[in-house]
């Protein structure tokens, strides 16, 4: 599989997580090396499909006057907050409830715009 922008290689997943006896797929977020296109990829036994593709260098670069869309920023930080979670988890650490509650709110948010 190439990036659909420039025709560069893109990976099979790295990742693989097993349950009982059988594979289960992986989604794993790729940015192309060489053009900066962003994707979610999921991979299973060897092959893979694009699940999402991202265009964040749109109005992205605020030297030139743009921001990152909302609804970027919210997913970006919606992955930030679960590794974080995951982290305190594995610690044994508190999770302080402001980052539960935010959580939830741009949980909510990804959700409603993706049905």
């Amino acid at each position: 599989m190439v990036c659909q922008k420039c025709g560069f290689p893109i990976p099979t997943p790295l990742k693989t997580i097993k349950e009982g006896i059988g594979e289960v797929p992986t989604i794993e977020d790729y940015t192309c090396p060489n053009c900066g296109k962003e994707y979610e990829i999921e991979g299973h036994k060897g092959t893979m499909k694009i699940l999402r593709e991202y265009s964040r260098a749109i109005n992205s670069d605020p030297l030139k006057g743009g921001i990152m869309p909302r609804f970027l920023w919210e997913e970006q930080r919606l992955k930030d907050i679960k590794e974080a979670i995951e982290k305190r988890t594995a610690a044994l650490e508190k999770i302080p409830t402001e980052w539960i509650s935010e959580y939830n709110e741009l949980l909510q948010n990804t959700l409603r715009r993706n049905k």
